[in-house]
C-alpha cells in the first residue's frame, strides 16, 4: 500500500507504526446553541469536518471556548466566545474555512490560529486579558478582512514566524496594552 500526499505535510513525524486514515465527517450542521461548561477542557471541540456549516454559538468559561481542528471547506459564522481560561477561540490544522462574525472577549487570548491555511476571517472583534489574535505556525494564505482587535492587555494582533503570506485588510488594532501589531 502506499500513500501519496498532496500537499506538504504539516503534522508530526512518525516512524514504523501503521497508519490509520481518519474518518472525516461530511455536512454536519451546529446551529443556536449556547454552550457554559465552567472548567470543562472545551466548550466544544470540533474535530475531522469538511462541506459543514457552524452557526449562532455563543460559548464561555472553558478552558478553551472553541477548539476546531483539522477541519476544511466550512462555514463558521456568528460566533461569541467569552470568559475561557486559555483561548476564546483555538484553530489548528484548518484549511478553507470562512469565518465570519466572531467576538471573543475576556480571554487570555482571543483568538490563535496555528498551521492553518487559505481560510478568510471577516469581523473578526477581540477585546480580551490578554492577545487578541494570535497567528503561529506554518499559518498561511489566510485573510483578515474587516476585523478589530481592541482593547487587549496584551498584543492586538501577533503574527509569530514561521507564519507568512497572510494579508490583513481594513484591520484595526487599537488601544492595546503592549503593541498593536
Amino acid at each position: 500500500t502506499a500513500l501519496t500526499l498532496l500537499d506538504t505535510y504539516l503534522g508530526s513525524t512518525f516512524s514504523a507504526i501503521t497508519y490509520r486514515a481518519q474518518a472525516m465527517h461530511t455536512g454536519v450542521t451546529m446551529e443556536k446553541m449556547i454552550i457554559v461548561a465552567p472548567g470543562s477542557p472545551y466548550g466544544l471541540y470540533v474535530r475531522a469536518v469538511r462541506h459543514s456549516s457552524i452557526t449562532a454559538l455563543a460559548i464561555s468559561k472553558a478552558m478553551v471556548n472553541l477548539g476546531l481542528n483539522n477541519i476544511s471547506d466550512t462555514s463558521i459564522s456568528r460566533i461569541v466566545a467569552n470568559f475561557s481560561f486559555t483561548r476564546g477561540i483555538s484553530i489548528t490544522e484548518c484549511r478553507s474555512l470562512a469565518c465570519h462574525t466572531f467576538n471573543a472577549f475576556n480571554n487570555p487570548t482571543g483568538m490563535h490560529v496555528e498551521d492553518s491555511r487559505n481560510m478568510t476571517f471577516d469581523s473578526i472583534v477581540t477585546e480580551n486579558n490578554g492577545y487578541g489574535i494570535m497567528v503561529a505556525g506554518v499559518s498561511y494564505g489566510n485573510k483578515f478582512i474587516n476585523c478589530i482587535s481592541k482593547f487587549n492587555t496584551a498584543i492586538g494582533l501577533d503574527v509569530e514566524i514561521p507564519a507568512t503570506s497572510n494579508t490583513f485588510h481594513n484591520f484595526d488594532s487599537i488601544g492595546n496594552g503592549s503593541n498593536g501589531a
